[in-house]
């Protein structure tokens, strides 16, 4: 910067001493044109000169005073405006009102002062906005916002006073071609010379002031900049820190090593910064705890290196702590969901073989009923070291790279990393896992016994993919779950039945849309009466010429919510065949319908049943519900207001499989209910079974007590037959009356009378 205003100065230097001697060559009637040339570009010079220089000072401390305060702003150091800032400000006012003095159109003048005061108006704003303990941040950035807009004003007005200036010289430098036109040749020779030559001067010396300028705001801006700033030569060597360097040096514990605070690696990013060989200026360096970061500017003409460093401490510990929390579980601390997606993908591209291992926490729900939400987070919290206890230590003793993860409320999983297929491992972590488990852990509720199960999946073996190997572990922890076995690999079997049941799920789909369904009818049998008493609707499913039994497709159903829609089609078809029925039935006989516990428990299901029997026209006294113990107790308080809502439609209500399900006998006395039916399981073997008869014996008793209705289903002997007559049984179901007949069979059975036995 220094040559180049020398390199300027002598350029000036040489026009001027030109423009001197050309003054002494002109004679008689050339110096007097010259003079009066003179006395037109002094005022320019006297006047418009100083103003346009006075003009370029205030554009630049109007931007550094914007600069200080965006500095403000960012780090909220009150020197900056305290100090800096009023300095700027008073230097200011002094140019200002030295442009007032030189230059006469007010106007302009008073318009630059008006923005000039809102400026200032607004930094005070600032100030105090900063200032405050909670800072108001949007309306900082407003504010601030507002103040670059009257430093635009401004720098507009001061446009247009230049320009204004500048059409005066153009006026001037007209007026001054006129007279030379007048002259003769000698003499507009000799003038436009000189005309030249002090156009050649006046921009050489705009260009200095306007160089020596932005070399003085160039050197502020690196001694006040609140970040350090180095300058380093071709070599590597530190010519030049700031102040703020020093700061952070003895803040970091580098007290006079600049260079420490730069990688190790420096020469190397100045090179290439240098030759343009990476597009990346910004580099970072982490040194005694603190993380730093610094952009490279090679600057060719001064054959030097500028570098500005940030202390981006607070900010990547920031990112730290983002980063832990978002592969982290909130409460246990352990890696969570996302986490686990990720290693499972990575674990499936770079291992030959890995055990996936799902586990639950099957109790979870029972533990928040009981405890409420904190003390099923405690109770998860102590599992989970527990659990992790026997992970870390099953990975000591077996040299396993694993980890475990949290990925739901009540759910864990383990990858077992083990590169080779060693099931012995898979086997030793379970019973590990299985003889922590059997001894209870301590929580904030006291000692808790957990019950734990494990599902495992095996790759490649099993499946080559996240998807594939999660959901294969998900069906062996259902299978777990489903039997009395605590854990349970994937095999096989497993896979053939969910196949089986995606099968079944899409064709029950497609059969309730094309109504496969059929229904059949089972009629009942009075001992005492010796005729049938009623007919149970059961439903029947052939698909491709083959039946598929109730027992596999009803469970489906319920888990995928199918049987709403199944259950409803049931119902509405029953009423209407059996109001069909109605005068072909004998006097009293019943219709029974099974309902699904989701039917029973759906918001309007007896509305749905009023509009069944209104639809068909079947009397409601002509109608039984069959609905097991299990879908009461899931919720009692509500099952028994339908079921009372049911009782006052004028439903008979029976308890079917009773004996299997949650038997609470309190239950009986405040449910409103018609029957019980006692499951086949009591009746297949009860001729030669004590414990059955005992049983059948004291549910018949019951019932006879509680003045229901006693029906047995599963009768395939008279020998049963005649048992259940001693016991005081009321009705049979099975075989040795009648299997499950279709619509054409039950009408034949029915008009054949085969209904009344003796």
């Amino acid at each position: 910067m220094k040559s180049q205003i020398k390199q300027l100065r002598n350029k000036a230097n040489i026009v001027l001493i030109l423009s001197i001697t050309a003054v002494f060559l002109f004679s008689g009637y050339a110096y007097l044109t010259i003079n009066q040339l003179q006395n037109t570009a002094n005022p320019l010079l006297e006047e418009h000169t100083p103003a346009l220089v006075q003009s370029r000072k205030v554009s630049v401390l109007l931007s550094e005073q914007e600069s200080l305060l965006y500095k403000y702003y960012v780090t909220r150091q009150t020197r900056l405006f305290t100090l800096d800032y009023q300095t700027r400000r008073s230097e200011l006012e002094k140019v200002v009102a030295a442009l007032a003095t030189n230059y006469a159109q007010k106007n302009i003048i008073n318009a630059l002062q008006s923005q000039l005061s809102a400026m200032e108006n607004g930094a005070v704003k600032l100030d105090k906005t900063l200032s405050l303990q909670v800072v108001d941040w949007d309306l900082a950035r407003e504010q601030l916002a507002q103040i670059s807009q009257y430093r635009k004003n401004a720098l507009v007005i001061l446009n247009a006073f230049e320009t204004t200036v500048n059409d005066l010289n153009t006026k001037r430098d007209k007026n001054i071609s006129s007279q030379f036109g007048n002259m003769l040749i000698p003499v507009s020779v000799y003038s436009v010379l000189i005309l030249l030559l002090i156009l050649a001067f006046r921009k050489y010396l705009q260009e200095i002031l306007e160089l020596s300028a932005t070399n003085e705001r160039l050197a502020m801006f690196a001694s006040r900049n609140p970040n350090p700033v180095l300058s380093v030569d071709s070599q590597g060597d530190i010519r030049y820190a700031n102040p703020s360097t020093y700061r952070m040096l003895r803040e970091i514990g580098l007290v006079d090593k600049p260079i420490l605070m730069l990688a190790d690696n420096l020469t190397e990013q100045l090179a290439l910064v240098k030759n343009k060989q990476s597009s990346e200026t910004w580099f970072k360096h982490q040194i005694n705890g603190y993380f730093l970061s610094y952009q490279i500017h090679w600057l060719a003409e001064l054959d030097a290196f500028d570098i500005q460093i940030n202390n981006i401490t607070a900010q990547k510990k920031y990112e730290l702590q983002l980063h832990f929390k978002a592969h982290h579980h909130d409460s246990t601390g352990l890696y969570n969901a996302s986490k686990f997606n990720e290693d499972l993908a990575e674990t499936i591209q770079h291992s030959q073989h890995f055990w996936l291992m799902l586990i639950e926490l099957p109790d979870y729900g029972k533990v928040s009923e009981n405890h409420g939400l904190s003390g099923a987070t405690d109770y998860v919290l102590n599992v989970a070291k527990s659990l992790s206890k026997v992970f870390e230590d099953a990975k000591r003793e077996l040299l396993l790279q694993s980890n475990i993860y949290h990925i739901a409320d009540a759910n864990f999983a383990i990858i077992f990393n083990t590169e080779q297929q060693h099931s012995n491992i898979l086997e030793r972590v379970s019973n590990a896992i299985s003889k922590r488990f059997e001894q209870n852990i301590t929580t904030q509720q006291g000692l808790m016994q957990v019950a734990l199960k494990i599902g495992v999946s095996e790759f490649p073996q099993c499946g080559q993919s996240v998807e594939t190997l999660l959901l294969q572990a998900k069906l062996a922890l259902d299978a777990a779950n489903e039997s009395k076995q605590i854990a349970k690999c994937f095999d096989k079997d497993l896979g053939f039945k969910h196949a089986r049941r995606l099968d079944i799920t899409r064709k029950l789909i497609y059969a309730l849309e094309s109504r496969q369904f059929e229904l059949y009818f089972q009629p009942q049998y009075g001992i005492h009466h010796k005729k049938m008493t009623g007919v149970e609707i059961l439903v029947r499913w052939c698909v491709d010429g083959a039946f598929i039994s109730p027992s596999e497709f009803i469970p489906i159903a319920e888990q995928n919510g199918l049987i709403l829609p199944l259950g409803s089609w049931i119902l509405k078809s029953a009423c209407q065949q059996a109001a069909n029925w109605q005068n072909n039935l004998p006097q009293n006989a019943k219709i029974a319908v099974n309902i699904s516990a989701r039917q029973f428990l759906q918001p309007g299901f007896c509305d749905e049943v009023e509009r069944a029997l209104y639809d068909s026209g079947l009397a409601p006294e002509r109608l039984t519900l069959e609905i097991t113990e299990g879908v009461i107790m899931q919720n009692k308080d509500l099952g028994i207001k339908v079921l009372q809502k049911l009782k006052s439609i004028g439903i008979d209500v029976a308890i079917d499989d009773f004996g299997t399900g949650f038997s609470s006998l309190a239950y009986l006395k405040q449910v409103p209910i018609d029957k019980l039916k006692v499951d086949l399981s009591f009746i297949r073997n009860m001729q030669n079974n004590k414990d059955d008869q005992a049983i059948v014996i004291t549910v018949c008793q019951l019932a006879k007590n509680l003045n229901l209705t006693l029906i047995a289903e599963g009768v395939e002997s008279k020998e049963q037959l005649k048992m259940l007559e001693t016991f005081g049984c009321d009705e049979i179901q099975g075989y040795w009356y009648s299997k499950p007949l279709s619509q054409a069979d039950f009408e034949a059975f029915v008009h054949a009378a085969q209904y009344s036995l003796d």
